[in-house]
């Protein structure tokens, strides 16, 4: 039974960079390949989450000529106009709940979580915790990095496209009311009523929320691997090292 318990803890370690160490020298290996097998499964299962989200199309800036080629994107002013049937990959387009929910999910994977991202309070500690034994380390890093900088560019294209809807619109108004005999009335001023409050600036809310959030997955994703080509140079030069021979 111990050979079988040694073989699975094996082939579970290789997960880890660092694997978990026993709780005592009494416990015996299969319990260690138990809890190696559960630590890995809850952070595989998150990040089948921010697969899935990946899988779906992020509309973005479209460059409209060649000139725009060499500006930034977020720059552009000219941007496509997307329908709810445009999707160039898989036909389904990602909406910002889902974007800012997987946000959450890689900022707890990076160590940088908040009690608030999650309805239960110790969801974000939990996959933080996980998370920190280095279980799937490298997937962790690759899917965060392609999150944040989708998620960064979905953000701002959305913020332009609006703030040129927003000039197209206030043009437009300009342009008609210059054509109008002005007339005061002041019974706009009388009635609050009809006063609203514009659904656009929860959209923007959100857009910078999803901004803040995908720069910060950029920032943790770019210091995990400079710590990581540190430990490697390190590791490196450790072996190469002459080993001293005592006398």
């Amino acid at each position: 039974m111990k050979t079988i318990g040694d073989v699975m803890l094996q082939q579970a370690t290789l997960r880890f960079r660092v694997p978990l160490p026993a709780r005592s020298w009494e416990e015996s290996s299969i319990s260690l390949f138990v809890r190696h097998a559960r630590v890995s499964k809850s952070v595989h299962d998150k990040l089948e989450v921010l697969d899935q989200v990946l899988r779906k199309d992020f509309p973005i800036v479209m460059i409209s000529s060649r000139d725009d080629a060499a500006k930034d994107p977020f720059e552009l002013l000219s941007i496509q106009n997307l329908d709810p049937g445009w999707a160039p990959n898989n036909g389904i387009l990602v909406a910002p709940s889902e974007v800012n929910h997987a946000l959450n999910i890689a900022l707890c994977l990076m160590g940088c979580w908040k009690q608030q991202y999650f309805d239960d309070p110790h969801e974000a500690r939990n996959i933080a915790e996980n998370a920190a034994t280095t279980a799937l380390e490298w997937r962790v890093t690759s899917l965060c990095s392609v999150l944040g900088a989708k998620a960064y560019k979905y953000a701002k294209s959305r913020m332009c496209r609006r703030n040129q809807h927003e000039d197209e619109l206030f043009s437009a108004y300009t342009t008609v009311t210059d054509e109008m005999p002005f007339e005061e009335d002041d019974s706009d001023f009388d009635d609050d009523d009809d006063a609203s409050i514009d659904s656009s600036d929860f959209d923007d809310d959100e857009d910078m929320t999803i901004l803040d959030k995908a720069s910060l997955v950029m920032q943790h994703v770019v210091l995990r691997k400079q710590q990581t080509a540190r430990q490697n140079v390190h590791s490196t030069t450790a072996a190469m090292a002459p080993k001293r021979v005592p006398r």
